[in-house]
């Protein structure tokens, strides 16, 4: 070999090896895009089941809100006719009711009928119904209120990790 063919030579090699290198950078660089998207996806889908959770818990409260104060106002003069004596509540339901939270309930239901969540969000929008006619029904009134939202809170209160897991999943999806 002459060398000007040696010089060729040593430079396809150094070719050769910047090659490698930077393939080898690139695929670590890929390698950690991929590491970094798993770790996004993890914590989005964590965030959707804290915002599942903490949805289902105000939906309780708001429930269990409900059932106090229509135990509450049973007696017709504890009733002030003048104000909407269950705005906040009726809001509250409003709100779960037509977020990710309420779609995930509606889709998630059908499938567990057989533990009595078949009928959970109808109920949810039948105590919104409930709340919205005026409140000079009396007792009647206030107890039908009480005695559903006390059922409704029964059935949101036996929502385990497990069926909150596959709601978000419902929303991911």
């Amino acid at each position: 070999m002459d060398p000007p063919e040696e010089d060729f030579m040593e430079h396809v090699g150094y070719v050769a090896t910047l090659s490698a290198a930077v393939s080898g950078i690139f695929a670590l660089m890929v390698g950690a895009v991929a590491i970094i998207a798993v770790i996004i996806a993890e914590r989005a889908e964590t965030r959707a089941i804290e915002q599942l959770k903490v949805d289902i818990s105000r939906l309780w409260m708001t429930l269990h809100s409900l059932r106090n104060r229509g135990i509450l106002y049973t007696p017709p003069e504890a009733v002030n006719g003048d104000i909407d004596l269950f705005a906040e509540e009726r809001e509250a339901l409003h709100s779960v009711l037509n977020s990710p939270t309420g779609f995930s309930l509606y889709a998630w239901q059908a499938k567990h009928s057989e533990r009595g969540f078949k009928t959970l969000t109808a109920d949810l929008a039948g105590l919104i119904n409930l709340l919205t006619l005026k409140q000079d029904g009396g007792q009647a009134l206030f107890n039908t209120i009480s005695i559903r939202a006390n059922k409704t809170a029964d059935l949101v209160a036996a929502l385990t990790d497990h069926d909150m897991a596959e709601m978000a999943a419902v929303v991911k999806n």
